[in-house]
């Protein structure tokens, strides 16, 4: 039975960013080690995107065989950096409370760069790979 299965390498890449994603999660709040909170931080927040980027090209894999994962990540990423970006301005607008605004900056002090650059990579990867399939 197990012989017949085969899993896709999207699949696997898939579970291990959301098992990354959970070790480093539960690394930072519950350990939380002196000196690397930042690191587990921005770790947490890189394996979080992938996951959900990795999700969505699964599901665009099923339902279409053909389609360009490069595409599929990169606007997956995108449209998780709008809606990140449109909650950023959001709180950071509506001042209110002792915290007003924190979470929003945090996101975007934090969360933006690394959707930029997770864009970034996937079209550094993309460039590669067209390259190396000429």
């Amino acid at each position: 039975m197990a012989d017949k299965m085969k899993i896709s390498c999207l699949l696997k890449a898939t579970a291990l960013s959301i098992v990354l994603a959970a070790i480093v999660w539960v690394a930072g709040l519950v350990f939380n080690p002196p000196g690397l909170e930042m690191v587990l931080a921005i770790a947490a927040i890189v394996f979080s995107i992938i996951s959900i980027c990795l999700v969505v090209c699964c599901i665009a894999r099923k339902i279409n065989s053909q389609i360009s994962l490069y595409k599929v990540f990169a606007i997956a990423d995108i449209v998780l950096a709008v809606l990140a970006g449109g909650y950023a301005v959001y709180d950071i607008r509506t001042d209110t409370g002792w915290f007003a605004g924190l979470l929003g900056a945090l996101i975007m002090f934090m969360g933006m760069p690394v959707f930029a650059v997770l864009l970034l990579g996937d079209w550094v990867v993309w460039i590669v790979n067209r390259k190396r399939n000429r």
